[in-house]
């Protein structure tokens, strides 16, 4: 479907992927507002999504095949997230914490680079509060 996309209207496929993550969060945010309620820092919410929000789905659908964060503070500004998944969804993944931004209204500097782990590939997002 993403390559008859890009045909028809010329857009990079990445490109799609990020903005659906972006709307995706948005949804997400919307249809599970009791998630949100008690988070109001962008980072501290992007920081508990492996913890929180995976932990929660895994309870509702064990068989479902989640991508895994690893987090790590580097300082009260700035948050390193290594995303891994046997799927290559980085750019939905760099969409949603774009999402989560709008969300917290939150201004956000994300730096993207794309690795190769013990697993197979990965991501490294640096987030940085603007």
């Amino acid at each position: 479907m993403l390559t008859f996309l890009h045909t028809a209207t010329g857009q990079e496929v990445s490109d799609m992927v990020i903005a659906f993550g972006k709307h995706l969060f948005g949804q997400l945010a919307d249809s599970h507002k009791a998630i949100f309620a008690d988070q109001n820092r962008v980072l501290d919410f992007l920081e508990g999504i492996e913890r929180h929000i995976h932990a929660e789905v895994r309870k509702l659908y064990p068989d479902a095949e989640l991508p895994k964060f690893d987090t790590e503070r580097v300082s009260d500004g700035h948050l390193v997230m290594i995303y891994e998944s046997a799927r290559p969804f980085a750019d939905l993944a760099y969409g949603m914490i774009e999402g989560a931004s709008a969300h917290f209204d939150t201004g956000l500097q994300i730096t993207r680079k794309d690795e190769v782990s013990a697993t197979g590939k990965s991501t490294r997002f640096d987030v940085v509060l603007l």
